[in-house]
């Protein structure tokens, strides 16, 4: 499937609800129901499609609207590239023109092996373990006011 920044993957939006998700693909592999913070009331729903390597998670603060994909595998396309498992030199040469702007290294305590770069712009975080992308995970953009939500129409 054809992986769209800020517009969702294949057919699947951003800001669908989780029922039109499931029948549009089916019943999910696994459902996590969580907290982000344990007594936060900051809650999320998340669903895995094996077969397709992507979860979907749904935000109580986005009124539980799908807000994030997550690609941990091959067959999806990143501007015409499957590019899972693609050394991190490729993937950044790879995206620098349909990026339109250049990957930032996140510091998120990860384990050492790991390591992101987010292009803030696409709402695209690109994580890669021992030099090689190993997951994708991006959601809808905002206004550029970094408050206001862009929900695909």
């Amino acid at each position: 499937m054809e992986i769209k920044p800020g517009i969702g993957l294949g057919s699947i939006r951003f800001g669908f609800e989780e029922g039109l998700v499931t029948r549009m693909l089916g019943k999910p592999d696994r459902v996590e129901e969580a907290e982000f913070v344990e007594r936060s009331g900051d809650w999320y729903r998340e669903l895995s499609f094996g077969h397709l390597s992507a979860s979907f998670r749904f935000d109580k603060e986005d009124d539980f609207k799908l807000g994030n994909i997550t690609i941990d595998g091959r067959g999806h396309t990143l501007f015409g590239g499957d590019l899972h498992g693609r050394s991190r030199a490729f993937v950044i040469r790879f995206l620098g023109a349909g990026a339109n702007e250049l990957p930032q290294l996140v510091d998120r305590d990860l384990d050492i092996d790991y390591e992101c770069l987010s292009y803030k712009r696409m709402g695209v975080m690109l994580f890669f373990h021992d030099g090689c992308l190993d997951e994708i995970q991006y959601g809808y953009l905002f206004e550029p006011d970094d408050n206001t939500a862009i929900w695909p129409k």
